[in-house]
C-alpha cells in the first residue's frame, strides 16, 4: 500500500541545510492503523505530507497504492489526493458560514458527479462522523466536538483508502479525545488505512494502532 524507500527530505536556503527526514524505510499495508509518535520537529508532518503527494521527497522512493509520488508532476499529485487521500487537519479548516453539508461536499466540487451522487456520498459519510443531526446547520454553530466529525466527514466523503490526520487531538479535551479514537475504531472497520501523527499520551495508550513508528530528529528509531 506504501512504500518508503530511502527517502529524504532536505530544506535548504542560502544560510542553512535540515534534513527534516534522513534515510526513510517504511511499508505500510493495507488496512493498518499507524501512529507517528515523535517530539515537534520529528519529522513526523514532513512524512505524512510526503504521503499525501503535497510534498516531493529530495531523494528515495515514495510509492502509494501503486503511484509513484516521488515522480508524478504536481497535477497528477494533486488528482492523486482528490481520489484516494483523505486529510483531517488541527484545526477542522471548515468554512464557518457554510452548512455542514456545504463543507463536506467541498472536495468533491471538482468531479464530475452528478448532484444526486454527490448528496448520496454526503450522507454516508454523515452517518459514519455522526453527524447526520447537524447536516444544515453552520460551521460556525458547532461544538468542538461536533466540527470535529463534520471534519472526519469531509475526509471520507471521497471514499479514500488512506485517511491521514495531524495532531487531530492537539485542541481537544479527554471526552472530545475519546470520541475521536472512537470514530477512528468506524474508520478502521471499513479497511480504511490509517497514519495519525501525534504524541498525545489517550491515542498511544488506545490500543486501535497496529504499528507504533517513533521519529527523532528525522529518522525511524523505534516500530513495534
Amino acid at each position: 500500500m506504501i512504500k518508503l524507500q530511502h527517502i529524504y527530505k532536505i530544506y535548504e536556503d542560502e544560510h542553512a541545510k535540515h534534513d527534516a527526514l534522513n534515510d526513510i524505510n517504511l511499508e505500510i499495508l493495507e488496512g493498518e492503523c499507524v501512529l507517528l509518535r515523535g517530539h515537534s520537529g520529528s519529522g513526523k508532518s514532513t512524512l505524512l505530507s510526503l504521503i499525501a503527494g503535497i510534498l516531493k521527497p529530495t531523494k528515495g522512493l515514495l510509492e502509494v497504492d501503486g503511484v509513484s509520488l516521488s515522480k508524478v508532476p504536481d497535477d497528477a499529485a494533486t488528482l492523486f489526493r482528490r481520489e484516494h487521500i483523505g486529510n483531517i487537519f488541527q484545526k477542522y479548516n471548515l468554512i464557518e458560514d457554510l452548512t455542514v453539508l456545504d463543507n463536506i461536499i467541498t472536495p468533491l466540487i471538482p468531479t464530475d458527479l452528478s448532484y444526486s451522487d454527490v448528496l448520496k456520498l454526503a450522507d454516508e459519510a454523515l452517518e459514519i462522523a455522526n453527524i447526520s443531526h447537524k447536516k444544515y446547520n453552520l460551521a460556525k454553530k458547532l461544538s468542538g466536538g461536533e466540527q470535529q466529525r463534520c471534519a472526519i466527514a469531509r475526509a471520507i466523503v471521497n471514499k479514500p483508502k488512506i485517511i491521514l490526520a495531524d495532531e487531530p487531538s492537539a485542541n481537544l479535551d479527554l471526552n472530545l479525545t475519546m470520541e475521536f479514537i472512537e470514530e477512528m475504531k468506524k474508520l478502521k472497520s471499513h479497511n480504511k488505512t490509517i497514519i495519525i501523527a501525534s504524541h498525545d499520551d489517550l491515542l498511544f495508550q488506545s490500543k486501535i494502532f497496529t504499528k507504533i513508528i517513533v521519529l527523532d530528529k528525522g529518522k525511524i528509531s523505534d516500530i513495534n
